[in-house]
């Protein structure tokens, strides 16, 4: 899947609190922003923080802030094809090939802002390592569930220099049992990495918030190095291009949860974001 070039908005500031501007932003409906919302132009026309567009992200300039949003419609967690909406005949998002599954939502250019407002939304973690490995940015993050507050599922992706050459990605997923969004990077058939995990002796581990975590790898493509364990009561995937770029596990790698990074979100370092988001 594609990513469309980011799209021109230029906005005029108008009263309410950072944080509710932001919630507006990303469409939350928390309380009202301000008695005037943020006004844009959009390609000609008058548009509002919570409009939609078929033409990809709309970025708010405002006095203090910069947020962008990639709007569109949810994908499937498993396969990342188009999803049935809920209906009066159906609760669910449906996928035609997977049936019933938990939306992921389409992907925001990582910011401060987005970031921030990620963190206290999102009632699982959102791992990622921290400190990054030297070189490494934060190219990517979202969830999948009807929510923030919801999800049952949240991904973060990073991007830097392979220790054993070239660039590489590393894409860390939390989440339920039967979610399949960490399969679905990992390109497995169903929803859970299956009977590798906990059969012998770990093959790495990572140290995830404070707690030595053991991880199992899971057999997949040749191209992406596959790892699995559990934290915080939910599955670990840490998937990585390619299968090189997992020799950074040959050192302790340590996982923060973005949830309780507090200001040490504004010291993250931020790159383009990873069109590897929308690849299964």
């Amino acid at each position: 899947m594609s990513i469309r070039p980011l799209a021109s908005l230029t906005t005029a500031p108008t009263q309410g609190t950072r944080r509710l501007a932001t919630a507006a932003a990303y469409g939350i409906a928390e309380e009202p922003v301000a008695e005037e919302p943020w006004v844009a132009t959009y390609q000609g026309r008058r548009v509002t923080a919570g409009s939609t567009s078929d033409h990809g992200p709309l970025t708010l300039h405002g006095a203090r802030r910069s947020v962008e949003r990639m709007r569109g419609d949810p994908l499937c967690p498993r396969c990342h094809g188009k999803l049935r909406s809920p209906s009066v005949w159906e609760a669910s998002w449906t996928c035609p090939v997977h049936g019933r599954v938990e939306p992921l939502w389409p992907f925001a250019q990582p910011s401060t802002e987005f970031i921030t407002w990620l963190a206290d939304e999102i009632q699982l973690p959102a791992w990622l390592p921290w400190p990054l490995p030297h070189g490494w940015v934060l190219t990517g993050a979202g969830y999948a569930g009807r929510d923030p507050k919801s999800a049952r599922a949240s991904v973060v992706a990073c991007s830097g220099p392979n220790p054993l050459g070239g660039a590489g990605e590393l894409m860390l997923v939390a989440e339920d049992m039967g979610v399949g969004v960490g399969a679905g990077y990992a390109a497995l058939p169903g929803p859970d990495p299956g009977e590798s995990i906990g059969r012998g002796g770990p093959q790495a581990k990572v140290e995830a918030a404070g707690r030595l975590t053991p991880l199992w790898v899971v057999p997949g493509p040749d191209d992406r190095a596959i790892y699995v364990g559990e934290a915080e009561g939910h599955w670990l995937w840490l998937v990585f291009y390619p299968e090189t770029a997992g020799a950074l596990l040959l050192d302790l790698l340590q996982l923060a949860d973005m949830r309780g990074l507090g200001h040490e979100i504004e010291l993250l370092p931020y790159g383009a974001l990873t069109p590897r988001m929308y690849e299964p």
